[in-house]
């Protein structure tokens, strides 16, 4: 019963690390810097984060699409989506 609990506490810490450390404010931040676009302009998509530290996700301005990523060692970059 005891390992069943600790099982189930991990999944929940997992889950909510992955969905809970993500914010779009900040990534729209991120995201106006690596490509120019205003942070009122943008939409963020996609966006995920792994316990490594790394934050993903997908950026759309002006009807361009950019694939982003931050990491606190590389900081953000940003590509447009081909």
């Amino acid at each position: 019963m005891k390992i069943f609990f600790l099982t189930i506490g991990s999944l929940v810490i997992m889950i909510c690390f992955s969905g809970c450390l993500t914010n779009p404010e900040i990534s729209k931040q991120f995201t106006s810097s690596s490509i120019g676009c205003e942070t009122q302009d943008i939409s963020i998509f996609n966006e995920t984060a792994a316990l490594n530290g790394m934050h993903a996700w997908t950026a759309e301005c002006k009807g361009k699409q950019y694939l982003c990523t931050y990491h606190e060692t590389a900081g953000a970059r940003c590509t447009e989506k081909r």
